[in-house]
């Protein structure tokens, strides 16, 4: 891919989580880069055969302004990665953001034994950890991500805040 009118440097600035109400449903949606860099970036890869410069007229024609674009283009044809444009460009996804609280009281019972009561709290901010994507093309939810961090499989936490209680006898 090649970047049109910005740098990776620029990119990167731009990398970040963003939440949008999208006015037909009236449910926010989270991007990963602003509206013209998508929607430049949408032009860019609906190429058309039947028109003068080569864009399709379903998007409103040609790429302007800053957009990532396919490697290929009128003056370069890419044989290899690297050719026409970097072979990667890399980005830093935004920070994995999480605060967990616990707290304990134990009390003492006699002897070796005791009591022990905690209460832990994960996630205590509720911030929702988004999977970040970059999937330039021409498609609609391009830079859209639709799922937040879960971790079911491990330790059964959801992503979200979740608190649990416990008690525990020790002698």
């Amino acid at each position: 891919m090649r970047l049109v009118g910005m740098s990776v440097k620029d990119l990167q600035k731009m990398y970040k989580f963003t939440r949008i109400g999208n006015p037909s449903t009236g449910i926010d949606e989270v991007w990963m880069l602003p509206d013209d860099v998508v929607l430049n970036t949408r032009r860019a890869f609906s190429t058309s055969n039947t028109t003068l410069d080569g864009y399709s007229t379903s998007l409103g024609g040609a790429p302007q302004g800053r957009y990532i674009a396919p490697a290929n283009s009128a003056t370069c044809i890419q044989i290899k990665a690297g050719d026409c444009a970097p072979r990667s460009v890399l980005l830093l996804s935004p920070w994995f953001n999480r605060l967990d609280f616990g707290v304990a009281k134990r009390i003492n019972t006699g002897g070796s034994t005791n009591v022990e009561v905690r209460f832990d709290l994960l996630n205590l901010l509720d911030n929702a950890n988004y999977n970040p994507v970059a999937n330039p093309g021409s498609g609609a939810t391009i830079f859209r991500t639709t799922s937040a961090y879960t971790d079911a499989s491990n330790t059964y936490d959801p992503g979200g805040r979740i608190g649990q209680l416990m008690f525990r006898l020790n002698w």
